[in-house]
């Protein structure tokens, strides 16, 4: 059955994965910053901050939208 196949990770093998000496810190700076700012725009987040309308959560969804977007380019950047 596929969900009894069991699979083992050499960790000793990432030992040998090669790594930049110097990490691009700035991506997870700004990645920080727009998680923030995704959490702000989830519908929970905007509910609890006033009484929803159809203009605020549409704002929100747009909002949530493009930072997500941003999120997922600069994770690729990062990969």
């Amino acid at each position: 059955m596929p969900w009894e196949d069991f699979y083992e990770v050499a960790g000793g093998l990432l030992k040998k994965f090669p790594l930049p000496g110097e990490l691009p810190l700035e991506f997870g700076r700004e990645l920080d910053g727009l998680g923030r700012a995704l959490t702000a725009a989830e519908p929970s987040a905007v509910c609890a901050e006033a009484v929803p309308t159809r203009e605020r959560l549409d704002t929100a969804r747009t909002k949530h939208e493009q930072v997500r977007g941003r999120m997922i380019a600069l994770q690729e950047e990062l990969d």
